[in-house]
């Protein structure tokens, strides 16, 4: 994010754009979730100093947390969408994804989960935000919102995963049709070369 307004002045393809965020995606997850293990968890129980008494700063950061691993999911997704428009699509790949397109779709990749989860616990009612000094969080035990959250990270995976098959199952195909037309030229190459020995054989024998 706050190099994008460098990688837009580069003459790159979408694929780079996608992976660049794909890097600091994952970077970003790995540091927010670091950190809250140190914040919420090491320094308070182990060295019993607490960065902030404050319940409603936790839960922003858990909203933080979760949004940066349906970032990462996201731009897996993205990356897995390029590819397979690259390959089944090679000559409308630049007017199927343009720059612009890619960029959109990574603004919206790192922004959306973390304002989606923000604007949810905004909207339990008697819970979260909306709760005295942010005690009330029990809708975090509850089925739904754990099959919501197990949804939004489980599905861009297994729509990956579709098009990954897709992919090697076309890839399978091609070669295997490349084989069996080498195939066919050889036979016709080896009956050529019979019927040219059988002629000059004629030819000479005369």
């Amino acid at each position: 994010m706050i190099s994008s307004r460098w990688i837009s002045r580069m003459s790159c393809s979408p694929l780079v754009y996608i992976t660049f965020s794909l890097t600091m995606s994952d970077a970003w997850m790995c540091l927010s979730m670091g950190s809250s293990f140190i914040l919420q968890s090491y320094l308070p129980y182990v060295w019993h100093i607490s960065i902030s008494n404050s319940l409603c700063f936790g839960l922003a950061y858990e909203a933080i947390r979760m949004g940066a691993m349906i970032t990462s999911v996201l731009h897996l997704m993205l990356l897995a969408v390029s590819h397979y428009l690259s390959i089944m699509h090679p000559l409308r790949y630049r007017s199927l994804l343009t720059p612009e397109i890619s960029l959109l779709c990574i603004v919206l990749s790192w922004l959306m989960p973390t304002a989606c989860f923000l604007l949810f616990f905004s909207m339990v009612p008697g819970q979260a935000f909306l709760s005295s000094e942010c005690s009330e969080i029990t809708f975090f035990c509850m089925l739904t919102f754990r099959a919501i959250v197990a949804t939004l990270i489980c599905a861009p995976l297994a729509l990956c995963i579709l098009i990954y098959m897709r992919i090697f199952y076309v890839a399978l195909r091609s070669q295997r049709r490349r084989r069996r037309n080498e195939g066919n030229t050889s036979r016709v190459r080896r009956s050529y070369n019979f019927k040219a020995v059988v002629t000059t054989g004629l030819v000479l024998g005369k």
